[in-house]
């Protein structure tokens, strides 16, 4: 159980670290005139890049005395909160969008 939460926590810190690259590439990018609706994408990014970052380092660090319940309890709230802010993200596009 240890070695696979290891592997997890290095892969939500890989992708939180992707997240966040992502966020720094639409800022640099969002002179661009064509690109009304890029004000949104950044900061969005950049919370589901911190928080996917937050749950991989506890999951090091925590991993010998995490279970399996609360792992799972663990995805699932990641879950649920990366859903909440991809409607978000998606409200707000429309509304911002001109």
């Amino acid at each position: 159980m240890a070695a696979k939460l290891i592997l997890f926590g290095i892969l939500f810190i890989v992708v939180g670290i992707l997240f966040i690259t992502v966020s720094v590439i639409l800022r640099i990018r969002e002179g661009n005139p064509y690109t009304k609706i890029m004000g949104v994408f950044p900061s969005a990014f950049l919370i589901m890049g911190i928080i996917t970052v937050t749950l991989g380092g506890l999951t090091l660090v925590f991993r010998n005395e995490l279970t399996k319940t609360a792992a799972a309890i663990g995805a699932i709230i990641y879950l649920v909160l990366l859903i909440i802010m991809q409607i978000l993200l998606l409200t707000l596009s429309k509304t911002t969008k001109k």
